[in-house]
């Protein structure tokens, strides 16, 4: 994976503000209203304390009037009676009078009007007191007629009448004002009722819309969860489908994503497929497993996402892997693993098959130069067999020299046949045969081949499709391969008893494996050599197809075997593939193209002498 996965971010609505600005809103609104209230309650305490001070003023008022008149009245049973007795009221209002006064003086404090009345009231007051000490004590000391003598003097009713009408006036101002502050009390209370009303219709309103903007909050946050659910979903599915291995960590180094794909590619545990995994037991795993380089154990460079991403190959087990490192957004960092061991076989197979394609070219071309120096040499051998005289006494020795010489061309000509087979330049006459046919037609011979001690077997159904080849050419591709496999089985000494299988079959050849085996697409028919043999290991089968390249001992092959069949299959259109194991045998597949006409039926016959040519798996 080149590019790391992103998503647009979106934030979910934010229903914390709103709501403390809703709450901020409401209790300043309380709050006001609370001292509003607060206040109001105070007027109307003043104003219900004024109201009842008010009350009280008229009732000290009246108090007033009593203790004058009762004082007047115990004066007059005195000089009526002269008895002391009637005098008690007198002498307990005395010192009331002056309390009175004063009680009313600080009930009146906070009315101007009412301190206004209140002076003539003392004056008449004190003066009708001070009249009724006289009239008492001249009947104390001079008899009631001396009292009475002041009486008569009509200052004291005067001074009565006086405190009569001050008392009235005063009680009715008092009460005036009583009605006042309480009309004025009746209009706060209404005006704290109002206020109440108002802050508790404020406070619901606030509630109501609080509440319709947190159901429209929850929606909206509801509808952005589901939306990052989806995001998410996403981001995971396309994570999942793509065939790199992902690991996502956060910026602590803890595994927050990965998909199907990482584990299997990696060979890491499965038990660190959990959330929350730190990095560090991943490049634990991944030393345990012998990486090689260790690149989980290298820290990434230091930066943002700008910086190169650290990346390498390599080989774990049978794989080849490419690790990819980097930083993300947030901190975090990126690990993304592909499995490029096909891609690695198939270059390595691309090189192989450009070598092979210049060494056909370069064994081609002196192929043709030394059948052409043989072609000379044969001619004159044949020349100098025509003219040498029969009745020269070296004549026979010089006849063998000469047959060694014609052997030893026709062996240089097979040689040349096999070059030319593998550059693909040999004469070919292809039509459509029955591989099946040639193959059930070959069976006696490939059993002479080779020999009783191992057992051959062939798989032939007719079903098989027909394929355009020299028939000639296959039977002796079929030869030498039989051949590779007996000399392979002969070779491993500790093998069970050795089996080769001849296999057929038909296959629908694919693009994408068709395009990794060089072919082009399309119905073919697969041609399988088994054997129980040594086997061979990578490098002997990445040279197996190299002219002159074998691994029989010296003199048993020429190592053009296995060259002239790869030359056959790709000359046929179609591809010769190795499959082997050390240990384990070998298996050669020729991909012979389907022919596109009915086919002819061949028999066998006996083979070429240069098949017999053939060596071990490697020839």
């Amino acid at each position: 994976m080149a590019d790391a996965v992103t998503i647009p971010h979106r934030h979910p609505p934010a229903l914390v503000r709103p709501t403390l600005a809703i709450v901020v809103v409401m209790v300043a609104v309380m709050g006001v209203a609370a001292v509003l209230g607060v206040r109001m309650i105070d007027a109307l305490q003043d104003l219900h304390a004024s109201a009842t001070r008010a009350t009280e003023v008229a009732a000290a008022a009246d108090t007033v009037l009593d203790v004058l008149q009762d004082s007047e009245t115990a004066a007059r049973g005195f000089l009526l009676t002269e008895r002391p007795a009637y005098l008690d009221p007198y002498l307990a209002n005395r010192d009331r009078l002056a309390e009175t006064l004063r009680e009313l003086d600080a009930l009146a404090a906070d009315s101007a009007a009412l301190q206004a009345d209140l002076g003539p009231l003392g004056r008449h007051a004190q003066a009708t007191m001070e009249d009724i000490d006289r009239t008492v004590e001249a009947a104390r000391a001079s008899g009631p007629q001396a009292g009475l003598a002041i009486v008569l003097t009509d200052q004291g009713r005067q001074h009565m009448e006086a405190v009569r009408a001050a008392v009235a006036h005063i009680k009715a101002r008092a009460i005036a004002e009583r009605e006042d502050r309480s009309d004025l009390l009746m209009a706060r209370q209404r005006e704290a009722f109002y206020l109440v009303l108002s802050a508790a219709l404020a406070g619901v309103m606030l509630l109501g819309f609080s509440a319709i903007g947190l159901l429209i909050g929850r929606r909206r946050l509801s509808a952005a969860r589901s939306a990052l659910a989806v995001q998410s979903q996403r981001l995971q599915a396309t994570v999942d489908r793509i065939r790199d291995g992902v690991a996502v960590f956060d910026v602590g180094d803890r595994l927050i994503l990965w998909n199907a794909t990482f584990f299997p590619t990696t060979g890491l545990p499965a038990a660190l497929a959990t959330e929350g995994a730190p990095f560090a037991r991943f490049a634990a795993a991944a030393a345990a497993a012998d990486w090689q380089p260790p690149l989980l154990a290298e820290p990434l460079p230091a930066g943002d996402i700008a910086v190169p991403p650290v990346s390498g190959e390599l080989r774990v087990a049978d794989k080849v892997l490419e690790i990819w490192r980097g930083r993300m957004p947030d901190g975090g960092q990126i690990l993304a693993v592909a499995d490029i061991s096909r891609r690695v076989r198939a270059e390595a197979v691309a090189r192989q098959a450009q070598k092979m394609e210049a060494l056909g070219q370069l064994t081609g071309g002196v192929a043709h130069d030394f059948n052409n120096l043989l072609q000379v040499i044969s001619a004159n051998l044949e020349l100098v067999d025509r003219r040498l005289p029969a009745d020269l006494p070296e004549a026979p020795w010089i006849q063998s020299r000469l047959s060694s010489a014609r052997a030893g061309v026709e062996r240089g000509a097979r040689l040349i046949q096999h070059l030319l087979a593998f550059a693909r330049r040999q004469p070919v006459a292809p039509r459509a045969v029955r591989p099946d046919s040639v193959l059930r037609g070959m069976e006696d011979l490939l059993v002479r081949s080779i020999g009783a001690k191992i057992r051959i077997s062939i798989a032939a159904p007719e079903s098989a499709w027909e394929m355009r080849v020299d028939p000639q050419q296959f039977e002796n591709a079929i030869l030498n391969l039989t051949i590779n496999a007996r000399d392979a089985i002969e070779a491993d000494c500790a093998s069970p008893p050795g089996a080769i299988a001849i296999g057929l079959e038909n296959a629908t050849i694919q693009p994408g494996c068709a395009a990794n085996l060089g072919i082009a697409p399309g119905d073919y028919v697969r041609v399988s050599v088994t054997d129980n043999g040594a086997g061979m290991p990578e490098s002997v089968v990445a040279r197996a197809t190299e002219p002159f390249f074998t691994t029989k001992a010296e003199g048993r092959g020429s190592g053009l075997g296995l060259p002239m069949v790869y030359g056959f299959a790709r000359q046929s259109g179609g591809v010769m593939k190795i499959d082997s194991t050390p240990g384990c045998g070998t298996t050669v597949t020729l991909i012979i193209p389907r022919a596109a006409r009915p086919a002819e039926g061949l028999s066998s016959g006996a083979a070429p002498a240069f098949a017999a040519a053939g060596g071990t798996a490697a020839d």
